[in-house]
């Protein structure tokens, strides 16, 4: 945890560091939903995904063909898990929700538009989110598996989104696990399962 929190340090502190004095500075805020998506090293049930929601305040720098964009988010995250038991054929549903503080740090690529210059601009992003644990660490199932969460886990961020207007921003990005989230063990087995988080997230900014 503490390595996770020096490494999120460390590159914030490098955004800002890096960036010359010319660029453009805005603050804003942004909501949106999430749609979190659970894997495993191993297929013990099915998770399906489930709605959940993220809302908090973004600095962005402008340059004239890139930008770097930090945001600190609360993020909430649901998912509908499913186990199975092979001597009743009995099937357990239940609802694994996370609260996270998350840190995602992106660089972006500007697409300028002919003729619709200060309207619309389009772009690409990529970067890390370093997201920390707020809410349980331990989730236990109906049929009395485990679900054991990390304090914190990383994300690498893909995405496009448009510059409306030049206040209002538009994202839609896939986030890949990169580290494990948590691990799940299974009633009556000795060993675990991995489990890292994907997730869908769409929002909607406002920067000044």
């Amino acid at each position: 945890m503490k390595v996770l929190k020096s490494v999120a340090f460390a590159l914030a502190l490098c955004l800002f560091v890096a960036v010359p004095a010319k660029a453009q500075f805005h603050f804003g805020i942004q909501g949106g939903i999430v749609a979190n998506d659970l894997k495993f090293n191993e297929h013990v049930f099915d998770a399906s995904n489930r709605i959940g929601f993220t809302g908090g305040i973004t600095t962005q720098f402008d340059l004239p063909v890139i930008a770097f964009q930090a945001s600190l988010m609360y993020v909430h995250r649901t998912s509908e898990v499913k186990t199975s038991d092979a001597s009743s054929a009995q099937i357990n549903n239940a609802v694994y929700d996370k609260d996270y503080l998350t840190l995602p740090i992106h660089l972006k690529a500007n697409i300028g538009l002919p003729g619709l210059s200060g309207l619309l601009r389009l772009f690409v992003f990529t970067g890390p989110s370093f997201s920390f644990l707020l809410s349980n660490k331990e989730y236990q199932l109906s049929d009395g598996s485990t679900i054991k969460s990390n304090k914190g886990d990383i994300d690498w961020d893909f995405g496009v989104g448009a510059d409306i207007v030049k206040h209002l921003q538009l994202t839609v990005g896939y986030g890949i696990g990169v580290t494990k989230a948590a691990h799940f063990f299974k009633v009556g087995e000795s060993y675990q399962r991995d489990v890292r988080q994907n997730s869908w997230t769409i929002t909607l900014g406002y920067l000044f």
